[in-house]
């Protein structure tokens, strides 16, 4: 498969993803998975992962899952417009990895599900979100 050369699997990654540490490990069409290896600065003060490391996955794998090009498409840049989290579990392994599905939508607007688990297989997050691809002008 052609990735645009925006490829977030083989880019360099950008600032926040720097910080964090989480990277695109798949980035297919109606597919994204998003992998970040816990560290002490992802906890809160019960040392689980904050809540927000959680959204921060499934945001963007959300929104890269509706974001690959199908061969010979152009690259339309997403944009989330909600997203709903339901915290489950607390991880029993060190790595979380979330992955999401395009699950529906049209021409504009899309939907999609994602879950978090760790590697242990341990369920710990799962979402929902409703995106929008931006205009070639930007936001509408």
């Amino acid at each position: 498969m052609t990735h645009h050369p925006k490829d977030p699997t083989v880019a360099e990654p950008y600032l926040l993803q720097k910080t964090l540490g989480y990277r695109i490990t798949r980035w297919e069409v109606d597919l994204a998975e998003v992998q970040l290896d816990l560290e002490e600065k992802h906890m809160n003060r019960n040392m689980t992962p904050h809540g927000g490391i959680y959204a921060l996955l499934l945001d963007t794998a959300c929104a890269f899952c509706g974001s690959c090009p199908p061969e010979g498409q152009p690259y339309r840049v997403p944009q989330t417009l909600s997203l709903n989290t339901s915290f489950l579990g607390v991880p029993k392994g060190q790595r979380l990895i979330c992955t999401a599905r395009k699950i529906g939508g049209g021409y504009r607007n899309w939907f999609a599900e994602g879950e978090v688990l760790d590697e242990t297989g341990t369920l710990l997050c799962r979402g929902s979100a409703t995106l929008r691809y931006l205009s070639p002008k930007g936001p509408s």
